[in-house]
Formats: C-alpha cells, structure tokens, sequence
C-alpha cells in the first residue's frame, strides 16, 4: 500500500465521524433505544495541501495512480483519535480531490479522504477519561 508523504495542512483540516455509528429507535411512550448500527465505520476527513509546484505535481500524480482503478486504499500521517499524529488508511472520495488556490509558485489543493478509524481499545479510553475525572464510574 502506498503512502502519501506530504502531511496535509494542520489548521486546515476537519473530521466528521460517519453517519449510523450509533442509530436510536423511538419507542411508544418512552425513552429511545440506541444500538451500534453497524461495525466498520469511517470518518470522512476534508484535507488541504499548500505546497510548491514540484509537490503539487507529486500529489496529482498520487491522486492519479491512486484512482486509475478504483480508488486504491493508501496510509497518510492525520491528527485524528488522541491528538497525536498517527498513520491511517485512506481512500480518495470521487469528485473531491482538486486545485483550489493558486497563487505564483504556492497551490492549495483539496480533496476529502474516507478514513478507516484506529482499533478501539476500551481499556486506553477508560484510563484517559480517569486521568481527567477520577470520579467517573
């Protein structure tokens, strides 16, 4: 697999956990019931790049290779769980990916990426939410 080595610009990306990680019925005169909805979910990650010419040539060329058939899954180094810098798979959206500023020898290119989430560990969750509230049950 691949892996994209220009990190995205880190002020100027946003995450949003896909939809139906969590899905609630309501039932008749009562409070809702939730349920996980389904296993496997992903985030959907809008990214941009200022870089020179020479990388903004490299990341078309990666954009390219990475959509010839289909679109290819591949690592890329994202700020996402934790807040620390952690490689994750990607893949390109369709119709996403593209020039969005140009300015002399400085491009901005966008593109948005489906992430596959890290493997949660349940006992990391617990010990970094008792190491702010060491009261919580």
């Amino acid at each position: 697999m691949s892996k994209l080595i220009i990190p995205p610009d880190t002020a100027n990306y946003s995450t949003k956990t896909s939809e139906g990680e969590v899905i609630s019925v309501q039932l008749d005169g009562g409070a809702s019931r939730f349920r996980r909805a389904q296993i496997g979910f992903i985030h959907n990650v809008t990214v941009s790049w200022t870089v020179s010419l020479l990388a903004y040539n490299y990341l078309e060329a990666f954009f390219r290779l990475s959509t010839r058939m289909g679109s290819l899954p591949f690592t890329i180094d994202l700020i996402l769980e934790g807040g620390a810098l952690t490689t994750h798979t990607a893949r390109f959206k369709p119709g996403t990916f593209g020039l969005s500023e140009q300015s002399g020898q400085t491009f901005t290119v966008a593109a948005e990426l489906e992430v596959t989430p890290l493997a949660v560990n349940d006992t990391n969750d617990l010990n970094t939410i008792l190491a702010y509230d060491p009261t919580y049950t």
